[in-house]
């Protein structure tokens, strides 16, 4: 116990016991993966979990802290597992060198006390969501882009709380990776170590989590901002009505039909009157990133659970806009289901929009 001294000072010997006691799985070991993995592994993890099945890359070196030139072209989880064990070898890794699927998630996930999102697509992070509600494991999610990160808690053990179907039922998959529109290092290091520190609360129950709750962190300002979310009781997974039964992976194939419910901002600049525009956004958000003038505003869940509100624009030219176009293609697409055919998502939402009219002035 003696290397963990500063750590017992505050948490007592019965904290750091808890912590020995417990057990993490990591799904993913790049720029999120790595500095979850460290913390947890100097914090005293009993047993870790890490699964990768990606080798390391050039390019992954600016961000991924537990690799270096030696370890090019080297599978990730078997560099990982050497490292980890060099700043702790009193921790029990397991390693998992393949990637995560519909055969291998709910066997995986039963050994685990808690689970780690650290992955970097879409498929990954669902097929964890709906493994995790199935299972009842506590999900800690992160995602990263350019010079922002966000950060949500799923607690599956509750039936009142929110699972990520709930806040976006479906996919954007025009989204941009972290390769194609770029990441700082820095970024992923702060989100890696928040996700970190939400396990070790988890575990001591202190502190407040961000359970029914996004919390992002913007690195070009220093501000980390909070929205509260809702449970949608239609929700496909953890709804009242739930059509979801097991896990599947989803098909991720970028269609026409997905770029056509994307409307570019230039061209939505050019004439802007043109449309009628919707905001899915909360009542925080915009309040702290402004809204696009003569907007209307209905927040992503209330619009899922009455989606008539918007009837009354039908013969108008619908355009969706949230923070940055995610949530805005997921509610594109199920007013599309819903009977809705003149709507469409505005690319890059209001962040993109504020960029814009900036540039302009």
């Amino acid at each position: 116990m003696e290397r963990y001294k500063s750590q017992i000072a505050m948490i007592e010997i019965d904290g750091q016991k808890k912590i020995k006691n417990s057990s993490v799985l990591i799904v993913g070991l790049g720029g999120l993966g790595c500095p979850v993995a460290l913390q947890l592994a100097l914090a005293g993890i009993g047993t870790l979990g890490i699964m990768d099945d990606d080798v390391v890359n050039l390019t992954n070196l600016h961000r991924q802290i537990l690799y270096n030139e030696g370890d090019i072209s080297k599978n990730k989880v078997e560099i990982a597992t050497k490292n980890l064990t060099k700043f702790n070898s009193n921790i029990n890794i397991n390693s998992y060198y393949e990637r995560l699927n519909e055969k291998n998630c709910i066997h995986l996930i039963k050994k685990y006390d808690y689970i780690i999102d650290a992955s970097d697509n879409f498929q990954t992070k669902y097929l964890l969501n709906d493994a995790c509600f199935f299972e009842k494991k506590p999900l800690i999610s992160g995602s990263v882009f350019q010079f922002e990160g966000r950060l949500m808690t799923f607690m599956n053990n509750h039936k009142e709380n929110l699972c990520l179907r709930c806040i976006q039922p479906f996919v954007n998959t025009n989204t941009q990776s972290c390769s194609d529109g770029g990441i700082i290092g820095m970024v992923t290091g702060i989100i890696g170590s928040m996700q970190a520190m939400e396990i070790i609360k988890l575990i001591l129950e202190r502190g407040e989590n961000s359970i029914n709750t996004l919390t992002q962190f913007n690195a070009l300002n220093n501000t980390i901002k909070k929205f509260k979310l809702h449970k949608d009781e239609n929700c496909e997974l953890c709804g009242n009505n739930p059509t979801l039964k097991n896990v599947k992976m989803m098909n991720m194939n970028c269609t026409k039909n997905d770029i056509e419910l994307i409307l570019k901002m230039d061209d939505f600049l050019k004439n802007p009157y043109e449309y009628c525009v919707v905001d899915v956004r909360t009542k925080e958000e915009r309040i702290m990133d402004g809204i696009i003038d003569g907007d209307f505003w209905l927040q992503l869940d209330l619009l899922y659970q009455n989606p008539q509100e918007l009837e009354k624009f039908q013969d108008k030219n619908i355009v969706i806009y949230c923070h940055a176009g995610v949530r805005s293609l997921a509610a594109t697409q199920f007013l599309k289901e819903n009977g809705f055919k003149k709507v469409q998502s505005l690319d890059g939402g209001i962040k993109l929009y504020n960029s814009k009219k900036f540039t302009q002035n």
